[in-house]
C-alpha cells in the first residue's frame, strides 16, 4: 500500500469538506477557485506559504500537511 500524494490528499479532504472550492480557496487566501483545481490534479505544486492557510481551510493538521508536502 503506498502513501498518498499531497495532489491525492487535497482531493480527499476536498471531497471530505462540507464547503466549496470558492470557500476554501477564499479561506486559504487564494484569488481564484481554479486553484484548487490544480493543485488537486497535482497539474500545481501547493505553495509552501499557503499550505498552512489552506489545510486550516480543510480542517487538516497544518503540520503533518506541511511535513507531506515537504517530504513530497
Amino acid at each position: 500500500m503506498s502513501v498518498p500524494t499531497v495532489a491525492e490528499r487535497l482531493r480527499e479532504a476536498l471531497e471530505a469538506s462540507p464547503l466549496t472550492q470558492r470557500e476554501i480557496a477564499t479561506r486559504a487566501g487564494f484569488p481564484r477557485s481554479n486553484v484548487i483545481s490544480m493543485m488537486k490534479s497535482g497539474e500545481m505544486k501547493i505553495p509552501l506559504d499557503r499550505l498552512t492557510g489552506l489545510a486550516r481551510a480543510l480542517d487538516l493538521d497544518p503540520a503533518a500537511f506541511l511535513g507531506h508536502a515537504l517530504c513530497e
